[in-house]
């Protein structure tokens, strides 16, 4: 959790941007648990975004604003 903070930060306070996003795979629950903790929310799901080993997978995105 602590590393999705310090991986942010240089975006909003650096970078001047007003969100940053993530995406994980479906089936990475860790992944999830993480970003949810630091703080960003699940925004939703981006289908056939990847190619992986011979097949198209979706993704699930979180984001976080600057405010938040």
């Amino acid at each position: 959790m602590e590393t999705v903070h310090l991986l942010c930060a240089p975006g909003f306070d650096v970078l001047g941007l007003h969100r940053v996003w993530a995406a994980r795979s479906p089936i990475n629950e860790a992944s999830a648990r993480t970003l949810l903790r630091a703080g960003m929310t699940e925004d939703g799901r981006i289908r056939d975004h990847v190619f992986v080993r011979g097949a198209w997978r979706d993704s699930i995105t979180y984001s976080i604003l600057e405010h938040e």
